[in-house]
């Protein structure tokens, strides 16, 4: 029913209430068209290096490595504005409004629709332009010198449904149909709030042109009045999305890599994502699957190009896929080291100089260790009988540094080679023995001011320089994050790759066909034919550009449960 009332209002108005500095909303709305002249004028993305300045900026403000900003100046008008001033604008361009489930469908199907906050009008495109725009890559400085924060809810969701939604209205021949569903349900299923489970899905139904909502079955209309199970509610909804998108489109692999994520509900099958458990606490960090690893926008992967089946059963809640088991896991390397979320804040009272030393030192020793059990054979594989004298399987160097990096080897305008690697080397290992030699975490967390001889403070500072001098080494750190949330492993024909944390011994690595990264999976012991659970999506090193297609392997049907 509301599809209809939202398809045949001429105009929908939305209500943005108060804001806490409700006075400073026409100084906010007369900011908007200059915050919008200032991010268009900031490039998505920026092929050049950066320079020594822009470098020196980034260190001494603590910002992101992985975002080029754009350092305005007064022409701009957006600098030394005060705080009050820049909250009114984040309650217009961030307001609670846009986080609700059920405002999707009413954004996207009003014909026409405009917001009031207060009494004061705000034209829908200027603000839609503005939310949508580059505005990460700004940095601005309000009036007590602090940076205005545009990290919000990504309210711009709700925009980029409505147009999607209103050219296909406009058109004669588009259609809003299961490919435009599976990537509205999965922005929504990532940025909006519900109380209800059962509203990931059917918030979002009404956006879908008739022709289409009549397909997703019988079964799926008569569960509508019913919400004992959610997980059979997102299964049919999988099931449907599954079924209707070739498995040749990337949006068929989009949606089922939308599974790996933590906190799953356990009654799902594994194939089908959890709707409910999307937002970025539940994710994989800083890569959410490694479809989302891009260099300007373009995906790096592409681990087979066989054409892919994908149908239903054959059991219930069973989805099968055609593709080749590779290797089996022969071994699990340690988690690497939790990574302080507060590591990188400007932040320099004793106990966070503390956190980020001990950061650095527990890093650098679990990368030696991996190191040392996967490439030189050296290291003591926790769980393993050493005294069997069993020949030991080992990587090459090159596959090992590679894979640290996911082979992005050109990051930033820098170029990582295995001389970027052996310099990290030297230079954290020998810096976080002076840091240990000295007890410096120690000493910073305790409130203990360092007093050093002349020699000790010479070597200490000398130390500290090389890892902060923006060289190929400290970047090659930085890069390191990338595992956080991952786990590496070596497999029983000499590979090295990482997947989703809690991967064991004896799962397999396997290619789908046409699928953009290997796959992880597991037995599952409790069917009685050959039946598997996906672990994770993975890199693999050798396996991630095609090679599974050249093997001399059996393609067989492969069924998930």
């Amino acid at each position: 029913m509301m599809k209809k009332v939202y398809q045949n209002a001429q105009m929908v108005w939305v209500w943005f209430g108060l804001a806490e500095k409700q006075e400073r909303i026409p100084e906010a709305i007369d900011l908007l068209p200059k915050i919008l002249v200032a991010s268009e004028q900031t490039p998505q993305y920026f092929s050049g290096p950066r320079t020594a300045e822009e470098m020196k900026f980034v260190k001494a403000n603590n910002l992101n490595l992985g975002i080029r900003y754009n350092f305005l100046n007064d022409s701009y008008g957006l600098n030394h504005i005060q705080p009050d001033v820049w909250s009114a604008v984040m309650h217009i361009m961030d307001n609670p409004w846009c986080h609700r489930v059920w405002v999707v469908q009413e954004a996207a199907l009003a014909k026409d629709i405009a917001f009031l906050c207060g009494e004061h009008r705000i034209e829908f495109t200027l603000l839609r332009d503005v939310v949508c725009s580059g505005l990460v890559h700004l940095y601005i400085l309000d009036t007590e010198g602090r940076r205005v924060d545009f990290n919000g809810r990504n309210s711009e969701y709700v925009y980029y449904a409505r147009k999607l939604v209103q050219d296909r209205v406009a058109s004669t021949t588009l259609r809003t149909g299961p490919v435009e569903l599976s990537k509205i349900a999965g922005w929504v299923a990532e940025h909006q709030d519900c109380r209800y489970a059962q509203d990931r899905v059917l918030g979002v139904l009404g956006l879908v042109d008739e022709k289409f909502l009549t397909q997703i079955g019988d079964a799926l209309q008569t569960y509508m009045g019913d919400y004992s199970s959610i997980a059979e509610l997102y299964t049919m909804f999988t099931e449907y999305l599954l079924t209707n998108i070739n498995a040749q489109d990337i949006s068929w692999w989009w949606w089922l890599n939308q599974v790996f994520t933590y906190g799953r509900n356990k009654d799902l099958p594994s194939w089908v994502p959890d709707l409910h458990q999307q937002a970025e606490k539940y994710q994989c960090r800083p890569h959410r699957d490694m479809m989302q690893v891009r260099q300007q926008g373009r995906l790096l992967y592409k681990a087979s190009r066989r054409h892919a089946k994908g149908r239903l059963g054959p059991g219930s809640g069973e989805l099968t896929l055609n593709g080749t088991i590779i290797d089996q896991i022969s071994y699990v390397h340690a988690q690497q080291p939790t990574y302080p979320q507060d590591v990188l804040s400007a932040d320099s009272s004793y106990a966070n100089l503390a956190r980020k030393i001990r950061y650095i030192i527990d890093m650098v020793s679990w990368e030696k260790t991996v190191a040392e059990i996967s490439v030189h054979c050296t290291g003591k594989r926790d769980g393993h009988d050493q005294s069997k004298g069993t020949q030991r399987k080992c990587v090459t160097m090159d596959d090992y540094w590679r894979t640290l990096l996911a082979d992005i080897t050109k990051q930033d305008g820098a170029t990582f080679t295995y001389k970027t690697y052996t310099d990290f080397c030297t230079i954290y290992r020998k810096a976080t023995h002076t840091m240990s030699t000295y007890d410096i975490a120690e000493r910073h967390a305790a409130g203990i001011e360092l007093f050093l001889g002349v020699d000790e403070e010479k070597q200490v500072r000398s130390v500290n320089q090389e890892m902060q001098n923006g060289s190929g080494a400290q970047g090659f750190f930085t890069c390191l994050a990338f595992l956080q949330d991952r786990q590496l492993f070596l497999t029983e024909n000499e590979r090295i790759g990482f997947t989703l944390k809690g991967v064991q011994e004896g799962d397999l690595v396997c290619v789908f066909n046409n699928a953009w990264v290997p796959h992880v999976l597991r037995r599952a012991n409790d069917r009685e034919s050959e039946k598997y659970r996906f672990v994770g999506d993975a890199y693999v090193h050798g396996l991630m550009y095609g090679a599974a297609d050249e093997m001399d392997l059996e393609v067989r049907d492969i069924t998930l449960v």
